[in-house]
């Protein structure tokens, strides 16, 4: 291989490296929190803001805002029956943050429902 073609290919695969960066980099940018399907199963912790709160049967679902994007992703509080206080204690800050506009800090995992991306609640702080 001669360095005309060495160069080519070189050229070629930082072409295709940066446009890889590009894309990831605008993808994250482009979801709530930064979160991709390929961090599914993934504990995380997020600083939202609860754009709307209801409940059913015990569960808790939402819809958060990531401060810094505006983008939105649900988040579910699942029923917990041994710790019912912990549970109230938990519906009560995000119906209090909901009120009055506050973040809250959101401990729990990535998961894939329907197709969408969604935070299965663990903490709420």
């Amino acid at each position: 291989m001669n360095v005309k073609e060495a160069a080519k290919w070189l050229a070629l695969f930082a072409l295709i490296a940066g446009g890889w960066f590009l894309h990831e980099h605008f993808e994250q940018a482009g979801r709530a929190f930064g979160l991709t399907p390929s961090m599914r199963g993934e504990i995380i912790s997020v600083r939202a803001q609860v754009a709307s709160l209801s409940s059913g049967k015990g569960h808790v679902f939402l819809l958060l805002r990531d401060p810094t994007n505006q983008k939105m992703i649900k988040g579910v509080l699942f029923k917990n029956e041994e710790a019912p206080s912990e549970q109230a204690a938990a519906k009560n800050l995000l119906q209090s943050a909901l009120t009055t506009g506050a973040t809250v800090e959101i401990d729990g995992t990535v998961e894939i429902y329907n197709g969408a991306l969604e935070i299965i609640i663990c903490k709420v702080r």
